[in-house]
């Protein structure tokens, strides 16, 4: 079921893609509306690293934060009322997440490969499910806080998205703030 696993994975990206990176050492523009709603969401102690570098899309993409018990999400969704929509996975085409300590990720039996994203950080790359519903994952720990970004595996390749992940290792983080 196609729209199950997108929900419960953590998945970015696009297609039709450009290459944009940032010039001001700041998380792309499309996160600037909801950096304050993900400031409040985070748990106190907790970061998240947005990154700077997005490819553009044919289409517009809409940002919105979700905390589960797995972390904090910044889904990237196809359309405005993605959020507040019943089948909201179904619009959601990608995610990053800030993992909390107790989350079960990267998933059992996965094949990993070890990938260099710079700066001293090694990654892990992975896919998980299959055709139309395969993801590639990087995930890594960064300040003792572990950081994950994955991409339906038909939309971008395993370059386009390790780009997407240094960017984000680079980029300050964003802390909570105290409601």
């Amino acid at each position: 079921m196609k729209s199950k696993f997108i929900l419960s994975g953590l998945i970015l990206s696009t297609s039709f893609f450009t290459n944009v990176a940032s010039v001001n050492g700041q998380p792309a523009d499309i996160f600037k509306p909801i950096i304050d709603d993900l400031q409040k969401q985070l748990p106190l102690g907790s970061s998240m690293r947005l990154p700077s570098y997005i490819p553009t899309a044919d289409t517009p993409l809409y940002p919105f934060v979700e905390t589960d018990k797995g972390g904090v999400k910044v889904n990237i969704g196809i359309r405005p009322d993605c959020k507040s929509s019943q089948n909201y996975q179904l619009c959601v085409i990608g995610a990053i997440a800030a993992l909390t300590p107790k989350a079960k990720f990267p998933p059992k039996g996965v094949k990993l490969k070890s990938i260099n994203l710079d700066n001293g950080i090694e990654g892990l790359f992975f896919t998980y499910g299959s055709g139309e519903t395969q993801v590639s994952y990087i995930t890594w720990e960064q300040n003792k806080q572990k950081f994950a970004i994955a991409v339906l595996s038909e939309i971008a390749s395993q370059e386009e998205l390790t780009k997407i992940a240094k960017s984000a290792t680079v980029e300050k983080p964003i802390t909570s703030v105290s409601q």
